[in-house]
Protein backbone atom coordinates (compact mmCIF):
# COMPACT_ATOMS: atom_id res chain seq x y z
CA UNK A 1 0.00 0.00 0.00
CA UNK A 2 1.41 3.47 -0.85
CA UNK A 3 1.86 6.80 1.90
CA UNK A 4 -1.36 9.14 1.17
CA UNK A 5 -0.55 11.02 4.27
CA UNK A 6 2.97 11.91 6.12
CA UNK A 7 3.26 14.42 8.84
CA UNK A 8 7.11 14.77 9.32
CA UNK A 9 8.61 16.31 12.41
CA UNK A 10 5.33 18.62 13.12
CA UNK A 11 5.96 21.36 15.80
CA UNK A 12 3.55 23.69 17.22
CA UNK A 13 3.38 26.29 19.98
CA UNK A 14 1.62 29.19 21.04
CA UNK A 15 3.68 31.58 22.70
CA UNK A 16 5.72 29.53 25.47
CA UNK A 17 3.45 26.70 25.60
CA UNK A 18 4.79 23.35 23.34
CA UNK A 19 1.42 22.00 22.13
CA UNK A 20 4.01 19.57 20.75
CA UNK A 21 6.92 18.74 19.04
CA UNK A 22 8.54 16.76 15.96
CA UNK A 23 5.37 14.56 15.78
CA UNK A 24 5.95 11.96 12.41
CA UNK A 25 3.51 9.38 11.40
CA UNK A 26 2.52 8.15 8.19
CA UNK A 27 -1.18 6.89 6.88
CA UNK A 28 -1.29 4.32 4.56
CA UNK A 29 -3.90 4.41 1.64
CA UNK A 30 -7.44 2.67 3.28
CA UNK A 31 -6.07 2.63 6.38
CA UNK A 32 -7.91 3.43 9.52
CA UNK A 33 -6.28 4.94 12.40
CA UNK A 34 -7.40 6.33 15.78
CA UNK A 35 -5.80 9.46 17.51
CA UNK A 36 -6.41 9.01 21.28
CA UNK A 37 -4.40 10.63 24.41
CA UNK A 38 -5.71 12.94 27.25
CA UNK A 39 -7.35 16.25 27.90
CA UNK A 40 -5.43 18.59 26.67
CA UNK A 41 -2.59 16.65 24.64
CA UNK A 42 -3.14 18.91 21.29
CA UNK A 43 -5.00 16.20 18.88
CA UNK A 44 -7.33 18.84 17.95
CA UNK A 45 -4.63 21.28 17.15
CA UNK A 46 -2.80 18.56 15.33
CA UNK A 47 -5.29 18.00 13.29
CA UNK A 48 -6.10 21.66 12.90
CA UNK A 49 -2.25 22.17 11.35
CA UNK A 50 -2.52 18.87 9.40
CA UNK A 51 -6.04 20.71 7.76
CA UNK A 52 -4.17 24.18 6.68
CA UNK A 53 -6.63 25.48 9.79
CA UNK A 54 -3.03 26.72 11.99
CA UNK A 55 0.14 27.30 10.72
CA UNK A 56 3.02 24.87 12.04
CA UNK A 57 6.38 26.50 13.26
CA UNK A 58 8.52 23.66 11.94
CA UNK A 59 7.99 20.12 10.36
CA UNK A 60 6.09 19.18 6.73
CA UNK A 61 2.61 17.28 6.15
CA UNK A 62 2.36 15.69 2.82
CA UNK A 63 -0.36 13.96 0.64
CA UNK A 64 -0.30 11.93 -2.21
CA UNK A 65 3.17 13.74 -2.21
CA UNK A 66 2.33 16.95 -2.01
CA UNK A 67 3.19 19.43 0.57
CA UNK A 68 0.21 21.12 2.13
CA UNK A 69 1.23 23.16 4.72
CA UNK A 70 0.38 26.33 2.64
CA UNK A 71 -2.66 24.79 0.82
CA UNK A 72 -5.96 26.85 1.99
CA UNK A 73 -8.35 24.36 3.46
CA UNK A 74 -10.78 24.55 0.78
CA UNK A 75 -8.45 23.55 -1.70
CA UNK A 76 -7.67 20.73 0.62
CA UNK A 77 -11.33 19.55 -0.06
CA UNK A 78 -10.81 19.35 -3.87
CA UNK A 79 -8.06 17.47 -3.58
CA UNK A 80 -9.98 14.96 -1.05
CA UNK A 81 -8.98 16.01 2.42
CA UNK A 82 -11.88 16.50 4.60
CA UNK A 83 -12.21 17.00 8.10
CA UNK A 84 -14.79 17.23 10.79
CA UNK A 85 -14.99 19.30 13.95
CA UNK A 86 -15.51 18.82 17.52
CA UNK A 87 -18.29 21.71 17.82
CA UNK A 88 -21.19 20.67 14.66
CA UNK A 89 -20.58 22.87 11.77
CA UNK A 90 -23.55 22.82 9.48
CA UNK A 91 -25.54 25.71 7.24
CA UNK A 92 -28.18 26.28 9.72
CA UNK A 93 -30.44 28.09 7.55
CA UNK A 94 -30.01 25.43 4.98
CA UNK A 95 -32.36 21.88 4.80
CA UNK A 96 -30.54 18.42 4.98
CA UNK A 97 -30.50 17.94 1.41
CA UNK A 98 -29.07 21.81 0.57
CA UNK A 99 -26.05 21.29 3.09
CA UNK A 100 -25.72 17.96 1.70
CA UNK A 101 -25.40 19.43 -2.10
CA UNK A 102 -23.04 22.51 -0.77
CA UNK A 103 -20.68 20.22 0.28
CA UNK A 104 -20.63 17.91 -2.65
CA UNK A 105 -19.89 21.48 -4.51
CA UNK A 106 -17.16 21.70 -2.53
CA UNK A 107 -15.65 18.30 -3.18
CA UNK A 108 -15.87 15.55 -5.75
CA UNK A 109 -19.13 16.32 -6.92
CA UNK A 110 -20.55 13.12 -8.06
CA UNK A 111 -24.22 14.05 -9.02
CA UNK A 112 -27.71 13.97 -7.69
CA UNK A 113 -27.50 10.15 -7.36
CA UNK A 114 -24.48 10.15 -5.24
CA UNK A 115 -26.67 12.41 -2.52
CA UNK A 116 -29.84 10.26 -2.85
CA UNK A 117 -27.73 7.54 -1.74
CA UNK A 118 -26.22 9.75 1.24
CA UNK A 119 -29.62 10.69 2.17
CA UNK A 120 -31.04 7.54 2.21
CA UNK A 121 -27.70 5.81 3.91
CA UNK A 122 -28.28 8.16 6.62
CA UNK A 123 -31.77 7.66 7.45
CA UNK A 124 -32.13 11.32 6.11
CA UNK A 125 -35.61 11.17 3.85
CA UNK A 126 -37.94 12.27 6.61
CA UNK A 127 -36.06 15.21 7.42
CA UNK A 128 -34.40 16.17 4.38
CA UNK A 129 -36.12 19.35 4.08
CA UNK A 130 -35.68 20.28 7.51
CA UNK A 131 -33.46 23.19 7.95
CA UNK A 132 -30.26 22.33 9.68
CA UNK A 133 -30.88 24.51 12.48
CA UNK A 134 -34.40 22.92 13.45
CA UNK A 135 -32.49 19.55 14.27
CA UNK A 136 -31.76 17.82 17.32
CA UNK A 137 -28.18 17.80 18.15
CA UNK A 138 -28.20 14.33 17.52
CA UNK A 139 -29.35 14.76 13.46
CA UNK A 140 -27.23 18.21 13.38
CA UNK A 141 -23.89 16.10 13.83
CA UNK A 142 -24.70 13.05 11.89
CA UNK A 143 -25.54 15.72 9.60
CA UNK A 144 -22.14 17.18 9.89
CA UNK A 145 -20.47 13.64 9.02
CA UNK A 146 -22.55 13.34 6.14
CA UNK A 147 -21.21 16.41 4.76
CA UNK A 148 -17.45 15.30 4.97
CA UNK A 149 -18.78 12.46 3.03
CA UNK A 150 -20.63 13.87 0.19
CA UNK A 151 -17.42 15.63 -0.28
CA UNK A 152 -16.11 12.36 -1.65
CA UNK A 153 -12.56 12.53 0.35
CA UNK A 154 -9.79 10.03 -0.30
CA UNK A 155 -8.52 11.30 3.36
CA UNK A 156 -11.28 11.57 6.04
CA UNK A 157 -10.05 13.39 9.23
CA UNK A 158 -13.23 13.49 11.95
CA UNK A 159 -13.03 15.15 15.39
CA UNK A 160 -15.13 13.31 18.06
CA UNK A 161 -17.31 11.62 15.40
CA UNK A 162 -19.26 9.68 18.53
CA UNK A 163 -19.60 12.37 21.16
CA UNK A 164 -22.83 13.37 22.31
CA UNK A 165 -24.50 11.18 19.96
CA UNK A 166 -26.82 7.80 21.35
CA UNK A 167 -25.66 4.52 21.56
CA UNK A 168 -27.84 3.57 18.19
CA UNK A 169 -26.43 6.46 16.53
CA UNK A 170 -22.33 6.03 17.62
CA UNK A 171 -23.12 2.25 16.69
CA UNK A 172 -24.46 3.66 13.02
CA UNK A 173 -21.50 6.05 12.67
CA UNK A 174 -19.42 3.15 13.46
CA UNK A 175 -20.80 0.99 11.27
CA UNK A 176 -20.59 3.00 8.25
CA UNK A 177 -16.32 3.80 9.31
CA UNK A 178 -15.84 0.11 8.87
CA UNK A 179 -18.09 -0.17 5.51
CA UNK A 180 -15.92 2.92 4.13
CA UNK A 181 -12.50 1.48 5.31
CA UNK A 182 -10.23 0.19 2.35
CA UNK A 183 -11.85 2.39 0.41
CA UNK A 184 -11.17 6.16 2.48
CA UNK A 185 -8.34 6.48 4.24
CA UNK A 186 -9.42 7.55 7.99
CA UNK A 187 -7.96 9.77 10.79
CA UNK A 188 -10.29 9.61 13.77
CA UNK A 189 -10.39 11.39 17.56
CA UNK A 190 -12.27 10.36 20.22
CA UNK A 191 -12.21 9.60 23.68
CA UNK A 192 -14.94 6.74 23.02
CA UNK A 193 -12.14 4.27 23.40
CA UNK A 194 -14.87 1.35 23.11
CA UNK A 195 -16.49 2.83 19.59
CA UNK A 196 -12.94 3.95 17.99
CA UNK A 197 -11.36 0.86 18.69
CA UNK A 198 -14.04 -1.18 17.16
CA UNK A 199 -13.03 0.88 13.82
CA UNK A 200 -9.50 1.67 13.59
CA UNK A 201 -6.70 -1.11 12.81
CA UNK A 202 -4.22 1.15 14.26
CA UNK A 203 -3.85 3.81 17.29
CA UNK A 204 -1.82 6.63 17.90
CA UNK A 205 -1.46 8.05 21.59
CA UNK A 206 -0.42 11.72 21.70
CA UNK A 207 0.33 12.61 25.22
CA UNK A 208 3.00 15.49 26.79
CA UNK A 209 3.65 16.58 23.00
CA UNK A 210 4.52 13.73 21.48
CA UNK A 211 3.77 10.48 20.37
CA UNK A 212 4.31 7.83 23.00
CA UNK A 213 2.59 5.03 21.59
CA UNK A 214 1.63 3.22 18.34
CA UNK A 215 0.74 0.05 17.22
CA UNK A 216 -3.45 -2.00 17.03
CA UNK A 217 -5.92 -1.36 19.47
CA UNK A 218 -5.27 -4.72 21.74
CA UNK A 219 -1.47 -3.43 21.61
CA UNK A 220 -1.76 0.00 23.02
CA UNK A 221 -4.37 -0.90 25.33
CA UNK A 222 -1.41 -3.42 27.01
CA UNK A 223 0.50 -0.34 27.15
CA UNK A 224 1.66 0.69 30.35
CA UNK A 225 3.05 4.22 29.00
CA UNK A 226 -0.36 4.58 27.59
CA UNK A 227 -2.42 3.53 30.79
CA UNK A 228 -0.74 5.60 32.66
CA UNK A 229 -0.77 9.01 30.75
CA UNK A 230 -4.90 8.01 29.63
CA UNK A 231 -6.23 5.44 30.80
CA UNK A 232 -5.76 5.97 34.60
CA UNK A 233 -3.78 3.39 35.62
CA UNK A 234 -6.10 0.38 34.42
CA UNK A 235 -6.55 -1.33 31.33
CA UNK A 236 -8.72 -1.07 28.20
Amino acid sequence: MRKILEVRKLSKSFGGLQVFRNISFSLFEGSSVGLIGPNGAGKTTLINVITAFLRSDEGEVLFEGKNILNVAPWRLVQMGVCRSWQLVRVFGTLTVRQCLKVASMYGQNRGPAFLEKLVEEFGFKPIENVRAMDLSFGHRKMLSIAMTIATRPKLLILDEPFMGLSPDESEFIANLLRTLKGNVTQLIIDHKIKEIFSVVDKVLVLASGSIIAEGSPSEVSRDKRVIEAYLGGEGV
